[in-house]
């Protein structure tokens, strides 16, 4: 991974934290984020699988990641 430039390590990193997709990862918008439970909620739109929205499960870590994000851009994952 440390041949990666960085906005694409936390990309990875966050990948491998929540077993999203890549697609997924880089449609998140910060408005997806709970920040009081640490939780995201996922749109129906963006769940290609089932069509359905959904809460996944994330690391202390995932929500880290996301925080890192905050305030640089409306997106959680696009940070260059």
């Amino acid at each position: 991974m440390a041949e990666l430039p960085p906005h694409l390590q936390r990309i990875v990193e966050f990948a491998l934290e929540t077993g999203l997709r890549k697609t997924m990862i880089v449609s998140l918008t910060m408005d997806m984020f709970d920040k009081k439970r640490g939780a995201l909620k996922i749109p129906a739109h963006l769940n290609m699988k089932t069509g359905k929205s959904f809460e996944p499960r994330i690391s202390k870590r995932a929500v880290e990641l996301i925080l890192q994000e905050e305030g640089t851009t409306n997106r959680i994952q696009h940070r260059s």
